[in-house]
């Protein structure tokens, strides 16, 4: 018989399951934290060309406070040839407009002995209109300078002008105070100080108020104020009506006023001294206010009675060292 065959069907392969390929995501990047500057180190090296124009940025003005700073120099100013009408212009301003900002508590009493400067009862003998030039050296920083200076006062039967401007090679800085004239003497109603733009006192008696165009908290006006300008011109016509009233060592307190603050100024007057100056000898008196903290100036001026006890020197020194000294070259009618 023939051989039965069986047949067995084979299923075909299973295809191997395709492989995947996982693909990493790129890296987030990490931030770049900001540059910090960092700062250089002072320059040690000793200085080299323009020291001396560095140096007369840092002289002081007249009487104290910076004189330059720096930045850049301004173009001299021209004289004028003054008279009474312009100075009625001149100080006819308007009290200061703006909200009313209570006045701090403010007490600046006088010892007993001191001599308040614009008191009702105390004579004064203005010196007659002049023009005062000087020569100016100074130390800052170690280095030596040298300005010229002039001072012009000018007034008449009710208002005032005075005006100091004082010139380097970098420029001129004036410095101006005008007001009315009363029974007790010069009575500021404005003070400026122009250098790379201006800065102003006001005086407003009306409010009892020194207010200050550089937006520093104003000041109480206290009885007898001046300015920085003022005041040496003030002093000297208190001891030019009087000179038997005030012995040597007597003391005068007065609010002094500056383009951004008023302190009450105290000074002595010391011994009389005979100088020797650009202009000639001169008999002098001498006031000086002595530094009441560490960081204020010294401040010596002589007033020559010859001149209606105008300064005839002044010298400014500051806590470092640095000074700054005014002597008299010539005096002329304004």
């Amino acid at each position: 018989a023939a051989p039965t065959l069986f047949t067995r069907q084979i299923p075909p392969p299973t295809p191997a399951p395709a492989t995947s390929r996982v693909v990493a995501s790129p890296p987030v990047p990490r931030p770049v934290p900001p540059t910090v500057p960092v700062a250089r180190a002072p320059d040690r090296r000793p200085p080299q060309a323009g020291a001396k124009a560095t140096a007369a940025r840092a002289a002081v003005d007249w009487p104290s406070g910076a004189f330059y700073e720096q930045n850049v120099a301004q173009a001299p100013v021209e004289h004028e040839h003054f008279a009474s009408n312009k100075i009625a212009k001149d100080i006819g301003i308007d009290p200061p407009q703006g909200r009313e900002v209570p006045l701090p508590s403010v007490q600046a009493a006088a010892p007993e002995a001191s001599s308040p400067v614009g008191a009702p009862d105390v004579p004064v003998q203005l010196p007659a209109p002049m023009r005062l030039q000087y020569d100016v050296t100074g130390s800052a920083r170690g280095l030596r300078y040298s300005a010229d200076a002039e001072l012009l006062f000018r007034h008449d039967a009710s208002q005032y002008e005075a005006r100091l401007a004082l010139r380097s090679v970098l420029g001129t800085r004036v410095q101006t105070s005008a007001g009315r004239i009363g029974p007790a003497g010069l009575a500021p109603t404005r003070f400026s100080s122009q250098w790379r733009g201006e800065q102003a006192a006001h005086f407003d008696p009306v409010r009892g108020r020194i207010t200050f165009s550089a937006n520093t908290p104003d000041a109480p006006l206290l009885a007898g104020a001046q300015d920085r300008l003022s005041v040496l011109i003030q002093l000297g016509a208190q001891l030019a009506a009087a000179p038997a009233r005030y012995p040597e060592g007597s003391p005068f307190e007065v609010q002094t006023a500056g383009p951004r603050d008023a302190e009450v100024w105290t000074f002595t007057l010391d011994a009389t001294e005979t100088l020797t100056l650009p202009a000639g000898p001169f008999e002098t008196v001498k006031l000086s206010r002595a530094p009441r903290r560490e960081y204020d100036q010294r401040v010596e001026a002589w007033l020559a009675p010859s001149l209606g006890h105008l300064p005839v020197r002044i010298r400014v020194t500051q806590a470092n060292g640095d000074f700054v000294d005014q002597q008299l070259r010539a005096s002329v009618a304004p």
